[in-house]
Formats: structure tokens, C-alpha cells, sequence
């Protein structure tokens, strides 16, 4: 996970910004760059699972 860690069942998308080896993150409200969906809590450097859906919009 990156900085600041992903949260269960939201939308996750890379974060270029932060990091730079792409780590996942909690997308944005009306994000376009969706990955996946969480799938498990974790903190900043954890694996955890997620679902992979690279077509997703996380729409508010």
C-alpha cells in the first residue's frame, strides 16, 4: 500500500505522486484511474488483496 495506506471495499488507484514505485492508494472521488477495489485494510508498505477492475469509475 502507499503513503497512506487502502481501505476496505474502496476504489484504489496508483500513486504516482508519492511514491516511486507506484503503490496503491484510496482513489479520488470521480477518479478515472481506477485499479481495483480493496479488498482488506492495510498500512503504508503492506500487501494485501484487491479485486482487479482497471475499468471502474469511482463516482460519488
Amino acid at each position: 500500500a502507499g503513503v497512506a495506506g487502502v481501505t476496505l471495499g474502496e476504489a484504489i488507484q496508483m500513486d504516482a505522486s508519492t511514491s516511486p514505485v507506484n503503490r496503491l492508494v484510496d482513489a479520488d472521488v470521480n477518479s478515472e484511474q481506477i485499479v481495483g477495489t480493496c479488498l482488506e485494510t492495510a498500512a503504508s508498505g503492506a500487501r494485501f488483496l484487491y479485486e482487479l477492475m482497471p475499468r471502474s469509475v469511482d463516482l460519488a
